[in-house]
């Protein structure tokens, strides 16, 4: 890692410390909360509504979370306030709702979504983070005399779209980020030349993220490994779902994100 890792915790509660059964569905306010109470970091989804404002969700469909068959980015944010989340009573929240809740109390890790408007989603973001963070030193660390939040921890970001990576070396060196990255082919068979590069972090020659953000189901691969070796890039593990999976990946990872089991540790 570049700089200093400023993440704070082992293990970040992807979409938040969440159970899709319960009250605290993933990606709600509720689920942030929990992961807090926990002792957890957090990984969560920002992308944009029709009218560009930034809320905190994963997929591009509203389907799967909130019966609706319609893309995000495609509804306007008065029509997605309406919807509840996994059956639950908890509602889609915005960027600046889950920051408020959070206030600084663990450490984020935020996801710019690439799908649609990367760079808009990264600066409507950016702007969210600066407002409630403040100013971030030559470490990646929040200055805490200048910020809104009440805890100490800061945040970093992440993509699998390059440009977001790219936009904030540019615009905001000191921000922790990470690319986010899987095996295309074996993952979602795409196959296009892009989709290889992607698979194999050639674009980080460019963009010179912090960290590599990769799924656990491909990190055993013997590529992987000598990348890791030979860079010493620091790593995220994405997602670990069993303490047996974690223990088969566990050597190869500096932070692991997780849902649906409860860690035994809260450290290596």
């Amino acid at each position: 890692m570049a700089r200093e890792n400023n993440l704070g915790v082992y293990y970040a509660a992807h979409r938040g410390f969440f159970d899709n059964e319960s009250n605290w569905p993933e990606n709600s306010v509720n689920a942030f909360k929990r992961a807090v109470e926990n002792g957890y970091g957090i990984e969560l989804d920002v992308q944009l509504t029709k009218d560009g404002i930034p809320i905190v969700f994963h997929d591009c469909s509203l389907k799967r979370m909130c019966g609706v068959d319609k893309y995000v980015w495609d509804v306007n944010f008065d029509d997605i306030r309406k919807l509840k989340l996994a059956g639950s009573n908890e509602i889609i929240p915005t960027f600046e709702e889950v920051l408020s809740a959070v206030d600084g109390n663990t450490p984020l890790i935020v996801e710019i979504k690439g799908e649609k408007d990367v760079i808009k989603t990264t600066k409507k973001a950016c702007k969210l983070l600066d407002e409630f963070y403040g100013p971030v030193d030559e470490n990646g660390n929040v200055d805490s005399e200048n910020n809104r939040v009440s805890g100490r921890f800061g945040y970093c970001v992440e993509s699998f779209n390059p440009l977001a990576v790219w936009w904030y070396k540019r615009n905001r060196p000191n921000v922790i980020r990470g690319q986010l990255s899987t095996d295309y082919k074996l993952d979602e068979g795409k196959t296009s030349p892009a989709y290889y590069l992607l698979t194999y972090l050639a674009f980080n020659i460019f963009t010179r993220p912090d960290f590599v953000a990769y799924n656990v189901r491909y990190a055993t691969r013997l590529w992987f490994r000598i990348y890791r070796k030979l860079t010493g890039a620091f790593t995220v593990a994405w997602t670990v779902k069993s303490e047996k999976e974690y223990e088969k990946i566990k050597k190869l990872f500096d932070v692991i994100i997780f849902d649906t089991y409860v860690p035994l540790g809260k450290g290596k």
